[in-house]
């Protein structure tokens, strides 16, 4: 597994280095001038997910800058994450898939899985309360 979460502009790896089964998660780089993987890691995944296709289609430089070069199309993309939790599209197939998830990020869940993890810590009667 790979695990990118940065800021970077530019490619962090050279794709070819891809070993098969090889799963891919891009999840920084959430501007559409930043990047994290390069084209041949985009070509060498048999499926690229996406938190959002509105949001990676805005802020996903990864797959904006190929794609407005010509080298790749979001008509390559197999699913939003959301699909293949519900069952809807399949996920990861056989163990020689190289997969990628690339995510920009959701507000929205960001807020709930801040409120979950609040809300568990107080039960739980951890953390230190601090008054702003």
């Amino acid at each position: 597994m790979v695990i990118c979460s940065t800021k970077s502009t530019e490619p962090l790896f050279d794709g070819h280095l891809l070993k098969n089964g090889t799963h891919v998660n891009a999840i920084g780089a959430y501007q559409p001038h930043m990047r994290e993987v390069d084209l041949v890691t985009l070509q060498k995944c048999r499926k690229i997910v996406v938190d959002t296709l509105e949001g990676a289609q805005h802020e996903a430089g990864d797959l904006l800058i190929p794609e407005a070069s010509g080298e790749w199309s979001f008509e390559l993309l197999h699913a939003e994450l959301g699909e293949i939790v519900a069952g809807q599209k399949p996920g990861r197939e056989t163990n020689d898939e190289i997969t990628l998830y690339k995510s920009v990020g959701i507000a929205c869940l960001d807020t709930v899985v801040a409120q979950a993890v609040y809300e568990r810590a107080k039960a739980l009667q951890l953390g230190t309360e601090v008054t702003i």
